[in-house]
């Protein structure tokens, strides 16, 4: 239901966080989120997410930043 990333890095160098969808799966579909500092909240509940995948925030269509998993949490 939530993660913990490191690393997160932003493409315009603003701070990237607030309501979001994130992509956590090379060929998987966008998920809502919530971004507060390191700590991602899914808006449901998400299969198969583990520490060392990489995932991408989209504002709407944009990339807006990116992280690496560090754990996973039920």
């Amino acid at each position: 239901s939530s993660l913990t990333v490191a690393g997160l890095s932003s493409v315009s160098g603003q701070p990237v966080e607030g309501a979001l969808s994130a992509q956590y799966r090379a060929h998987g579909d966008t998920v809502e989120v919530h971004l507060r500092g390191e700590d991602v909240e899914f808006a449901d509940p998400q299969e198969a997410v583990a520490a060392g995948q990489t995932i991408s925030f989209y504002a709407g269509d944009e990339v807006v930043g990116g992280a690496t998993i560090v754990e996973a949490h039920r």
